[in-house]
């Protein structure tokens, strides 16, 4: 609770009072980084949270869609069998799974991307999923329109990278031996969507990670440039100031920018003036400099 009342002690006085840089400048470095790491921790918290409230529900229903059209794909009769590095399938061959809206899902990322791997895929006029013919080859990708033929030995996937005409083929003797039917591929499908349930949290601590780099560790860095200017100003005029003085300085005149920079976030505020969190930084330093310095 004690250091509780201290953090906000040092937020509310590193905001409204000048003459508290006195302070600043005459206690411990390790204070004002514990102070600032501590600030870092919230503000990326906050900032995690609302980032993470605005972009989950979007992805959790994208993929709960993928998840269900991807169910469906698979088709009630057909069992695969993988046995001696050899597979096959209870149904005659050639047996076709159909990709519905597969084709117009690549155009319609083509048409958004507009670039040159776009453009191939676009070329392609892909009409199934997978076919399964045991004594398939390469030139059947194109015989069958589809993104992959599975033989007897091997699986041969399209490959859509610019300048490579040659496919991705994956050895049957590479997966395990067993049988896999709808009832299996039900059950990975259920583990997926119980996986999902985990996402907001993923999400969010995935955001809290990198935030708190940004925020916490990047800024420390970032205050050795802000409180070598002000060590500058500071030696240029004539004041007795160190330079551990000086990061100090800049370390607390961010609070005020970094509280706002959260605000702004949470509102979906965009300030379209470049390098305005370093500006008033170095401002506020400044004033704070000659506030402490004043005859």
């Amino acid at each position: 609770m004690k250091q509780v009342k201290a953090f906000a002690y040092i937020f509310y006085k590193s905001i409204t009072s000048l003459d508290y840089y006195k302070d600043v400048v005459n206690s411990e470095i390790g204070l004002s980084v514990k102070y600032y790491l501590s600030l870092a921790v919230i503000a990326s918290f906050l900032t995690a949270g609302v980032i993470a409230g605005r972009i989950t529900p979007n992805i959790q229903d994208s993929m709960d869609k993928f998840i269900v059209d991807g169910k469906a794909l698979y088709p009630q009769d057909l069992v695969i069998t993988v046995k001696s590095g050899k597979l096959s399938i209870n149904q005659p061959e050639p047996y076709i799974v159909k990709a519905p809206k597969f084709t117009q899902s690549l155009k319609q990322t083509s048409m958004e991307t507009h670039t040159e791997r776009s453009d191939a895929i676009e070329k392609i006029e892909l009409e199934n999923l997978v076919v399964f013919d045991a004594n398939g080859e390469l030139k059947d990708l194109e015989t069958y329109k589809t993104l992959a033929v599975i033989n007897s030995t091997n699986i041969i996937v399209r490959d859509f990278d610019i300048g490579r005409d040659v496919t991705n083929i994956f050895p049957i003797k590479d997966l395990p031996e067993g049988t896999f039917a709808r009832k299996d591929f039900e059950l990975f499908v259920q583990g997926a969507q119980n996986t999902l349930a985990y996402l907001p949290v993923f999400i969010l601590g995935a955001m809290f990670f990198a935030l708190f780099f940004y925020f916490g560790l990047m800024r420390l860095v970032y205050f050795l440039y802000v409180g070598g200017f002000v060590w500058l100003i500071g030696k240029i005029r004539g004041f007795d100031l160190l330079f551990t003085s000086a990061y100090k300085i800049s370390l607390h005149t961010f609070t005020a920018v970094l509280a706002l920079e959260v605000v702004m976030i949470m509102l979906g505020v965009d300030l379209a003036l470049a390098m305005w969190g370093f500006l008033l930084n170095l401002t506020l330093s400044i004033v704070a400099l000659f506030w402490i310095n004043k005859k």
